[in-house]
Order: C-alpha cells, then sequence, then structure tokens
C-alpha cells in the first residue's frame, strides 16, 4: 500500500514540518498543535482506500489533494488571519478550511473505494499482487499469462485488473486464462476444453474460465 501512497504523504509531510517550522507561532496561536496531528491522522487514514484501488495516474492522488489542500491552509494561516482581521483569534475560518477539506478528502477516498469494488470481477482481492512494470518484463502485454491447462497450479490465474492496467492480480481458484482476442484458434481450442468467457478486461485480450 505504501508503494502508492509514498509520494502524496511525503509531499503532506513536507508541508506539514514547513508550516510547523516557519509558522510555530500561528500554530499556538490557532491551537491547532493538537489538531494538527488528528487531521493528519484522519487524512492517512483517508489515503488507504485510494493505495487500495491501485490507480494509475492522476486517479491515485485525486483523493490527496484535499489533504494537500489542508496542510496548505495550516501553512498559509498568518496570511488568512491578515486577510480576515475582523475574526477573532481562534482562528475558525482555518479551522473551517481544515474541517472541509478533511471531509472533502473522506468523501472522495470512500467513492474511489466504492469505485473500485464495483468494477470488481470476484467477490474478494486475490492472493498476491504484482506490479505490472515487473510482470511485462516476463510477459508480454496482450498474451496469454497462464501456461497450459496442464500445468496450471491449483488453479492459480494470472491476469490483468479489469480496468486499470496497471496490477496484475494472482489468485488461487477455478483454473482460467487470459487470452488473446486476435487468436481464434486459441479460443477456439480453450472452448472445446470447456472454457467460457467471463470477462473482456483489456481490448485485446478476453479472460476464459472453466465451465
Amino acid at each position: 500500500l505504501l508503494t502508492e501512497i509514498y509520494r502524496p504523504l511525503l509531499l503532506t509531510a513536507v508541508v506539514g514540518y514547513l508550516g510547523f517550522r516557519f509558522n510555530r507561532a500561528a500554530f499556538h496561536r490557532l491551537g491547532v498543535t493538537r489538531n494538527g496531528l488528528f487531521f493528519f491522522a484522519l487524512g492517512l487514514s483517508a489515503s488507504v482506500p485510494l493505495a487500495i484501488s491501485a490507480k494509475q495516474g492522476y486517479h491515485y492522488l485525486l483523493p490527496c489533494l484535499p489533504f494537500f489542500g489542508m496542510g496548505m491552509a495550516v501553512f498559509f494561516a498568518p496570511l488568512l488571519l491578515v486577510l480576515t482581521p475582523n475574526r477573532p483569534p481562534g482562528g475558525r475560518s482555518v479551522m473551517g478550511l481544515l474541517v472541509f477539506f478533511t471531509g472533502l478528502c473522506l468523501l472522495l477516498s470512500a467513492r474511489t473505494l466504492v469505485d473500485y469494488w464495483r468494477t470488481q470481477p470476484w467477490p474478494y482481492l486475490s492472493d498476491f499482487v504484482y506490479d505490472m512494470h515487473q510482470l511485462s518484463r516476463y510477459v508480454p502485454e496482450g498474451a496469454c499469462l497462464t501456461a497450459p491447462e496442464s500445468t496450471i497450479r491449483d488453479g492459480e490465474l494470472l491476469c490483468y485488473l479489469q480496468r486499470y492496467r496497471r496490477i496484475a492480480l494472482v489468485r488461487r481458484t477455478t483454473p482460467a486464462v487470459l487470452l488473446s482476442i486476435s487468436d481464434s484458434t486459441q479460443a477456439q481450442r480453450w472452448t472445446a476444453l470447456g472454457y467460457r468467457p467471463i470477462e473482456a478486461g483489456l481490448r485485446t485480450c478476453i479472460l476464459l474460465q472453466k465451465r
């Protein structure tokens, strides 16, 4: 999980440290020394669903953006106080931003997690997860990712995740195979062996499973 969120967390930690280092007086004035730790822990827990979803590119960063905004609100707390001189010294505007950003972060992360579960063709996660970059060193994209039926061990399945194309899953289940759609001969052979198509995971591949 940390491989997916270490960059957002590192950036957030740097922003938080700089805010505390250079705006220490503002931290004490706002009373967010302890509250900041609470919001940091809350934002960290809200980042876990996006790590599980393992989305590529900006997708996994999207739920972290409110978390960054929360840190930036603390970082620029003195500026916000200057812009709101009529506010009491309690800094309610800044704390309001913290609450807003944290709530938005939780909402986006929950949406990410729901979207992840809805796109899964199986009722539970795989036994092992491999990075697509590591897999591509050994198996070209679009190739048959399982060995012939006689060598499938305990129904071990190696296939692409349906939507994101970056993660390959290994799950011990009913024997299955991922074939290229253009390879009609291979598809007919596996169909004759009792396999049926269950998922079109990639544009050029189809997932077959034993009946």
